[in-house]
């Protein structure tokens, strides 16, 4: 449960990252000074989001990095580097959570399961086995040492999906929200102010969903590994100009067109089981020229909608 999204500008060849810092698990939550967003390396040209469970989140990371310690930063070896790295703390949770009471690898349990356990007890274990999962996920964001720019993410059961070429993904509770937002707003030409100001307001939106914190990160990062950034405190002016300025009031034309159009509707009983019930307009003052017929239309409609629910 949380909000991590990340967004490429291929105009001025950046990324920009906002992610917020709850962290939270079945039974808590708490707003932290802990990061959601980690270099993979000195260089400063990759970074990795996570969405989940913070120890995953740090086991992997660790894993990622070993891999890369002795690889270049190419999008390939990154990719690959993840992969790995999330399928071995896979590994790593079933051979601890399931197969070690009986002293097996998983590979072992695979090749000489059936024989160790019979055919019965050998498919209840498999069955355990696949449902095991990380529930932690992953955005990897960052430029090839020829500036070339990657983004993608890492999901169970250790799979990853190129989101370059939409420009921008989100992961956690509240990407749903989020990403609905930037379909709307996002634009490859837009300026890195620009760009901040949409992932922000994104991520503002995202908060309506459940384990998303209030205090918001921003991280700016170009192909030579330089970043800038708004810590939480710098983000609240942000947040305080939307409110008042950002979000779009109510059309004036629109309050008094629903309030021309909107009438009373009654139920009537048109037979003797209870849900027999018909709508029906039960104004009496219908003098605008027009609107009556409008009620009508718009009271049958409701009529045959519910009709429709009890069937």
């Amino acid at each position: 449960m949380t909000l991590c999204v990340a967004a490429y500008s291929p105009k001025y060849r950046t990324f920009v990252t906002v992610s917020d810092l709850l962290l939270s698990n079945d039974y808590m939550s708490a707003e932290t000074s802990s990061m959601k967003i980690n270099p993979l390396s000195p260089s400063g040209r990759w970074v990795c989001m996570f969405a989940g469970s913070p120890s995953i989140y740090s086991s992997v990371l660790k894993r990622i990095r070993r891999h890369l310690h002795a690889a270049d930063e190419s999008g390939a070896s990154v990719r690959a580097a993840a992969e790995n790295a999330f399928r071995e703390e896979l590994n790593h949770e079933i051979e601890g959570k399931l197969l070690s009471p009986f002293g097996l690898t998983r590979k072992q349990f695979l090749e000489q399961g059936r024989n160790y356990f019979g055919d019965e007890q050998f498919t209840r274990v498999l069955y355990e086995l696949n449902a095991i999962n990380l529930n932690t996920q992953f955005i990897i964001a960052g430029f090839d040492s020829d500036g070339s720019p990657n983004l993608f993410s890492v999901v169970d059961p250790g799979i990853s999906e190129d989101h370059l070429s939409l420009g921008f993904h989100a992961i956690g509770s509240g990407s749903p929200r989020c990403v609905g937002a930037l379909f709307g707003t996002y634009d490859s030409g837009l300026s890195i102010v620009d760009l901040i100001y949409r992932l922000c307001e994104a991520k503002f939106l995202g908060e309506s969903a459940m384990g998303v914190g209030k205090k918001t990160l921003v991280d700016v990062f170009s192909s030579d590994g330089i970043h800038q950034g708004l810590v939480p405190d710098l983000v609240e002016p942000i947040r305080a100009i939307w409110q008042k300025e950002g979000l779009p009031p109510m059309p004036a034309s629109a309050r008094d067109e629903i309030s021309r159009s909107l009438h009373t509707i009654g139920w009537t009983k048109v037979g003797s089981d209870v849900g027999d019930l018909e709508i029906g307009a039960s104004d009496t003052a219908l003098d605008e020229p027009g609107i009556k017929e409008v009620m009508q239309k718009n009271s049958e409609e409701l009529n045959r909608l519910t009709k429709t629910g009890r069937s």
